[in-house]
């Protein structure tokens, strides 16, 4: 074994790593970059600076270490980081090849983040879960549109809160609308039909739900519209015994409760990270 590494609850998240008898600790940025390694003593035996699109700026240390940039695997050979389903150049700050999930990531194939680096990281170097959100939100609303703008209801980058488990929630305000499509987008969202936009089962990692408990709020004066969505993703770390329990709990009971009390607000998003 070369080297033993230590992991915290969320994905890329390095806390510890022990090669050569010596155990070194990650230290990272506000997007998960890894800023610098440190000794048990507190020293610093590593450090790294990157440009906005991961490219390495300047480094020192000797520790050998692969997790860099948004913490993945980087390869000295290459130059290039594993981003699971596809390579990475930070040199160009795009993927070698096409997104594998097609159309769904958006125009452009190889684009990573959507050119946002400073705001949004991609482990898997698919589609994102903010994202996924986005698209399915402007699907469901843009048929009813009477403005024929090419612009898409939701389109600026949204927040996410309360990220515990399997669970998160995601908020998101529109770009302004006009006077029509404001008032029908705000009722569409208030009224999402379970038979229109069926929702799977939250068990575990299998299927995962989007809800929109509290509908969708309006602000007549700029025309916005504001969505409070609750994300069941599931959690990788539960294991067979969290999967059942996620399964039975929240899926199986929040059938009951969506059946009994509420009908509407519940769409389909399938989010991983």
């Amino acid at each position: 074994m070369v080297a033993r590494y230590s992991q915290g609850l969320n994905i890329d998240e390095p806390l510890a790593m022990l090669r050569s008898g010596a155990t070194s600790y990650y230290h990272a940025d506000g997007l998960g970059s890894v800023t610098s390694l440190s000794t048990p003593a507190g020293v610093l035996s590593n450090t790294y600076t990157y440009d906005s699109f991961g490219k390495l700026t300047a480094s020192a240390g000797s520790v050998a270490n692969p997790l860099r940039y948004t913490a993945r695997e980087f390869d000295s050979e290459t130059g290039l980081y594993f981003y699971r389903a596809r390579y990475y150049d930070p040199a160009s700050g795009r993927f070698l090849s096409e997104d594998p999930i097609g159309f769904d990531g958006g125009q452009n194939f190889y684009a990573y983040v959507r050119n946002n680096p400073i705001s949004y990281a991609d482990p898997s170097g698919l589609i994102t879960c903010e994202e996924k959100i986005r698209n399915l939100l402007n699907k469901l609303v843009g048929p009813i549109r009477l403005d024929c703008s090419d612009k898409p209801v939701f389109d600026k980058p949204g927040t996410f809160t309360n990220q515990n488990g399997g669970h998160k929630n995601y908020e998101e305000v529109s770009q302004p609308l006009s006077p029509q499509d404001y008032e029908r987008v705000l009722l569409k969202l208030n009224n999402i039909e379970n038979k229109g936009v069926p929702r799977g089962y939250r068990t575990g990692r299998t299927f995962d739900s989007l809800h929109l408990p509290d509908g969708a709020s309006g602000n007549i004066s700029s025309r916005t519209i504001k969505v409070n969505a609750h994300v069941d993703i599931g959690n990788p770390n539960d294991g067979l015994l969290g999967m059942i329990t996620h399964g039975l709990v929240d899926g199986l009971g929040g059938h009951i409760v969506d059946f009994l009390f509420k009908k509407n607000r519940s769409i389909d998003v399938h989010c991983t990270k």
